[in-house]
């Protein structure tokens, strides 16, 4: 690629890289990507994988480079096998598909009632659409845009139409949701919504949701601590950053509204512990699952019952427009 993927992109991939629900094109990208850049790959470290990617990326360049040497002396290239290379490479290339991230396109979505059109393009270089597959399940359409090599029989550009078989309660695109009872979905409110989990015991998960929350934005690198003994269940946040005393309000209003993000993704999570530094000064804040709950004017678990629920209360909180 000619131009470097925004780091901002790569975080939103690297949940699903780490869940093995993206193409190989798309492995390819965030390898590279965080081989270079430091703070993409601490970022993965958190959710415990960078070193793993990065070791077994190097293995399999040495192996490849190693099988690579050994055949150029072995094999004596026939007619034949010319002509078998040439096939993969074209099947590879141009017949090949994977799943595209949604991240990687730009999509205008019409819905009414139980008709679906979906127009875009995807903004990779090279890359083009293979077909628009459709699913449906008790009024819930998921569209998978499989991609491949670009060319004149797939374009980069896409289109596709479906009628469902009763009216449509969401759509998803790939792994995101896009659309839930009449209400478009965007970007921050899919990523947070999609990180749901039913219990606070995985570590990696935790961090996952921290990250779609973007709460590590505001506290940089933190440690993470379980307290899943007995209820009610918590965690405690504690980062090193240091902030002044005359943003310190600022900064207890901007952990409310994580809280609640975080409080509400996560079931059986009721408190949060934030430890962080004022003017030197160590602060602890717990924020309960009844704090944010008066925070936000409504039950937080409830409103996560459905995307465009969410949504409402990030607008509420002024955390989208």
């Amino acid at each position: 690629m000619k131009n470097r993927i925004p780091c901002e992109i790569i975080k939103d991939l690297l949940p699903s890289y780490i869940d093995e629900l993206t193409s190989e094109q798309t492995n390819t990208i965030v390898k590279e990507h965080l081989i270079s850049c430091k703070e993409c790959r601490e970022t993965a470290k958190r959710m415990g994988k960078a070193e793993e990617i990065i070791t077994e990326e190097d293995e399999r360049e040495i192996d490849f480079l190693k099988k690579s040497k050994k055949k150029t002396k072995k094999i004596v290239f026939t007619s034949a096998i010319m002509l078998l290379l040439i096939s993969f490479f074209v099947w590879q290339n141009y017949f090949l598909s994977f799943p595209c991230p949604y991240d990687f396109m730009n999509v205008d979505l019409d819905i009414k009632e139980n008709e679906v059109k979906i127009d875009g393009n995807l903004w990779l270089e090279d890359r083009g659409v293979r077909n628009v597959e459709f699913y449906e399940e008790n009024g819930v359409i998921t569209i998978t845009i499989n991609e491949t090599k670009e060319s004149f029989i797939s374009p980069n550009h896409f289109f596709g139409e479906y009628t469902a078989r009763q009216n449509i309660e969401e759509v998803w695109i790939a792994t995101k949701i896009v659309w839930a009872n009449g209400v478009k979905i965007d970007k921050e409110t899919s990523n947070i919504y999609t990180s749901k989990w039913p219990y606070i015991g995985d570590a990696t998960h935790m961090s996952r949701v921290i990250i779609e929350s973007g709460l590590d934005d505001l506290i940089g690198d933190y440690t993470l601590a379980l307290h899943t003994e007995k209820m009610p269940y918590g965690i405690t946040i504690r980062t090193d950053r240091q902030f002044s005393k005359d943003i310190n309000s600022n900064i207890v209003l901007r952990l409310k509204q994580y809280s609640s993000l975080l409080i509400g993704a996560i079931d059986n999570l009721n408190y949060i512990t934030y430890q962080y530094y004022v003017n030197g000064e160590e602060i602890s804040l717990t924020l309960t699952e009844d704090d944010v709950n008066k925070f936000i004017g409504k039950s937080v678990k409830e409103q996560f019952e459905s995307a465009d629920k969410v949504q409402e209360m990030m607008i509420s909180m002024g955390m989208v427009n």
